[in-house]
């Protein structure tokens, strides 16, 4: 017999921080579009970079369960793309250990490539 299980993320609205050089300021809609996915909206910070400051999340972010995209246009014109992973502890109350983007792109700008 198959089991599965379950877990009840919490919303990804507030701070987060990807490492020491990217965070972001995230707002998750409080309900799915028709495909279940949760729209994502906000902003990011990027520190030390020679291509970009900061960037606004596009449409068509969104986050489904432990994974999701982000589209960021960065302020130097790019498009930053990239998965979305989402850890947690799975114990259900504050689970959320972190947010990663990888692998990600960036489309246009002096820094045109991987990121």
């Amino acid at each position: 017999m198959l089991q599965t299980s379950a877990y009840r993320l919490p919303s990804l609205t507030g701070s987060w921080s990807m490492g020491s050089s990217l965070s972001e300021q995230l707002t998750q809609s409080s309900t799915p579009d028709a495909d279940g996915d949760y729209a994502l909206s906000g902003t990011v910070v990027v520190k030390g970079s020679a291509c970009f400051a900061q960037g606004t999340l596009q449409p068509g972010s969104y986050v489904s369960g432990v994974s999701g995209r982000e589209i960021v246009k960065m302020n130097d014109g790019s498009i930053l793309q990239g998965m979305l992973n989402v850890s947690f502890n799975g114990q259900l109350s504050s689970s959320i250990l972190g947010l990663s983007l990888h692998p990600a792109t960036i489309n246009g700008g002096k820094c045109d490539g991987a990121f």
